[in-house]
Parts: C-alpha cells; structure tokens; sequence
C-alpha cells in the first residue's frame, strides 16, 4: 500500500520565468490547484501569513489518493522507496512547523511535503533526517515519483524546481 524518495545529484535551473508558473493576482501568487497551504490575513497592516502544519493522517490522505492516481510503474518505485511518515528538518523554513514530512527515500535524496507551498519534492540529504535543500513545487506526489524514473531511465533532471524567496532588492 502508498507512502514515499529520490536520486544521487541536485539538479537546479538558475533562472525561471515563474509567470508562466504561478499566476500573480491581487492577493499573490496562485496555486495550480486549490490547497489548504497559507492563507493571507488582511487585518493588521501589511499581510499576515497563518499557517498551520500538516497533520499525519491528512498526509497519509493524500498520499493514499496519490497512490490511486498513480501508473503501475509509479507504484512500483513508490514501493520501493516509501517510508513510514517522519518529520526532518529544513531550517529555517520548516522549523516553525516542527520540519517537514520525508516519505520516501532513495540513495542520497529524499522524497518529502512541503506543507507551507502544498506539494511534494525531492532534495538530497546528507545526514538522516536533515532535508539539504528547499524546493516550493506544488507537485503532486505522482508527478514527483514520475520525476524520479525520469532521472534513473535518463539521466534527466527534473523540468523545473521553484526555490525558496529570496530578499528583495529594493
């Protein structure tokens, strides 16, 4: 049955025209799909973001529908390298939250959910349970595991990975 993994190198692109990623609106950027993620409060000066980590059980939710959505071949690999849920750190972004949930694992790489953008990514790790690398995909969890064949049949890096915010340069 469903739960999470990945490969030996990161692969990152230096530069994305993320418009055509995630769409700007009036109140920021957009989600592929409506997620529970952060909400922005409008009422003290400027935006609040509220947030709220991920139980376990709604993690296990989504990963188990992800197993339904998933080919034979998906499933394959994700039993191979699924974990039982844990959390791993990944500061300082996951650390307000406790960490974030690793599922699966595969070498050097970690399969994980990242609560606060809504989707699941892989970074590589160099001691257990310390996540290497901050990635904001919104993926879902097959697309991710479609990910990690891609690398192993060809040697090819994800198409695309978001990472974290940068300061501004006003």
């Amino acid at each position: 049955m469903p739960v999470l993994g990945m490969r030996g190198k990161a692969c990152v692109v230096e530069l994305v025209d993320t418009r055509d990623l995630k769409s700007l609106g009036p109140k920021g950027p957009c989600r592929f799909e409506s997620g529970r993620g952060h909400q922005l409060s409008f009422n003290s000066p400027g935006m609040i973001m509220t947030w709220s980590p991920l139980s376990e059980a709604e993690l296990l939710d989504m990963v188990n529908d992800a197993w339904l959505r998933m080919s034979v071949a998906q499933q394959r690999l994700w039993e191979v390298i699924r974990i039982e849920p844990e959390k791993w750190s990944l500061s300082p972004w996951g650390d307000l939250g406790g960490g974030f949930w690793a599922v699966g694992l595969i070498g050097r790489e970690v399969v994980w959910y990242n609560d606060i953008e809504d989707g699941f990514n892989t970074s590589t790790w160099r001691r257990y349970g310390q996540i290497e690398g901050y990635w904001c995909n919104q993926d879902r969890l097959e697309w991710t595991i479609q990910n990690v064949i891609r690398e192993i049949e060809s040697g090819q890096c994800p198409p695309y990975r978001l990472g974290p915010p940068q300061p501004s340069k006003l």
